[in-house]
């Protein structure tokens, strides 16, 4: 079997970066992101800057204030990092067969070193400059690219090239990849890891990353790094942790056989707006009339994209209204469509009576997304009545 080749991709402070993107005031100052009118509410999301002052994610807004007086807090948008995520991944879709999302800003790219490759000479180097390329030159993001041969080391990777190499980037060779994990935090291996940890049993929402209860656990054991995990046998890795001692062995000694899954990604086409507190056009609102014709503009422009997507032969099985409220509540509905339509007046009246039913608080609207999926090419055929000169055959 040909050797695997993943890179993973990581954009860091992807919520951060993001932010600064869409308010360039935002390039030096130290912010977090979090829950607004809250001085119990979690950090989020810290900037660099921020970061330096000691204020880390998980942190209680009142005490990064007393840490930091000048710090800066946002409200976090999470359906503008979502739809910046979608466009990361549909960017990627278009690039490699093979990929699988990883979380915020984070996804793993698969390939097979394949004598096509090899006759082209292209280093895993080259291979991961081109990406960073290509990332920054799509969406202006920084991102760090690691290269291994298989998820856990090429994620060590990436993490270890934001932290210390300046060109972001991190091959491990072959040959040093039983040894390249030993100084890392035991938090890195997938065991305790969210995803991984899940429906175990023993190990549940309590041990997910950055858990007091995790982190307890390890220093009590004296299991600080990957290095101390990998020194004790499999059978006091079995007393200790008895649901996931096997893989504990395996993941600290360099061993990772988990895939690529490879995303199945519906094409969907979506039309977005962003409203803003404060006066203006673009301002939040909770007018139901102003939303209805916002929810009419979005459809517009979906079906627009739909008709220069499919040439004006591909139509929508289904079509999805969401709305978010300026407290983070989210509320959304499908229509579904039998035969599939192509025309944003076919569904005019149907959609200005979900929005209205979408609509049923008081609170501000700051988010309106239309999105058309189920898309076909199956040509709709249209019965017509018959003529009545044409004589109709008896069966």
């Amino acid at each position: 079997m040909q050797p695997n080749s993943i890179h993973h991709l990581y954009v860091p402070y992807f919520p951060v970066t993001l932010e600064r993107l869409r308010h360039s005031e935002l390039r030096t100052k130290a912010f977090a992101l979090a829950m607004p009118h809250s001085d119990r509410a979690q950090i989020l999301a810290v900037s660099s800057e921020a970061a330096r002052a000691g204020i880390h994610i998980g942190m209680p807004v009142s005490m990064a204030r007393q840490m930091e007086p000048r710090l800066l807090l946002l409200p976090p948008a999470p359906d503008y990092y979502h739809s910046a995520q979608r466009a990361l991944e549909r960017f990627v879709a278009q690039q490699v067969p093979t990929w699988e999302s990883a979380g915020q800003g984070k996804i793993y790219l698969a390939s097979k070193e394949n004598h096509a490759q090899q006759s082209h000479h292209r280093e895993p180097w080259d291979s991961s400059d081109h990406w960073q390329k290509m990332i920054l030159q799509q969406f202006s993001l920084k991102s760090a690219v690691g290269h291994a041969s298989n998820k856990l080391l090429s994620l060590a990777a990436s993490e270890q090239a934001f932290h210390c190499s300046q060109d972001l980037l991190m091959v491990v060779p072959r040959e040093n990849e039983s040894e390249f994990l030993a100084p890392f935090p035991s938090s890195i291996l997938p065991p305790f890891q969210s995803e991984h940890v899940e429906g175990k049993g023993l190990y549940t929402h309590s041990m997910y990353r950055h858990s007091p209860a995790r982190d307890t656990l390890l220093q009590e054991l004296n299991l600080h790094t990957v290095a101390d995990i990998r020194r004790l046998p499999l059978h006091f890795l079995e007393a200790a942790f008895p649901l996931i001692a096997t893989d504990l062995y395996q993941y600290s000694r360099g061993i990772d056989s988990r895939p690529v899954c490879p995303t199945n990604q519906e094409r969907t086409i979506e039309a977005e707006r962003y409203l803003s507190k404060g006066l203006g056009p673009e301002s939040e609102t909770n007018n139901t009339t102003l939303i209805i014709e916002y929810g009419h503009q979005l459809l517009d422009s979906a079906f627009r994209q739909l008709h220069e997507y499919g040439n004006g032969q591909i139509y929508a099985g289904a079509i999805t209204l969401s709305l978010r409220y300026s407290d983070f509540v989210w509320a959304e509905k499908t229509i579904s469509f039998n035969p599939p339509v192509c025309y944003a007046e076919s569904v005019r009246t149907k959609a200005a009576h979900q929005w209205r039913a979408l609509h049923h608080r008081r609170t501000s609207v700051s988010y309106i997304c239309v999105q058309l999926s189920e898309l076909t090419s199956s040509s709709i055929q249209l019965s017509l009545p018959l003529s009545p000169s044409t004589p109709r055959k008896d069966t």
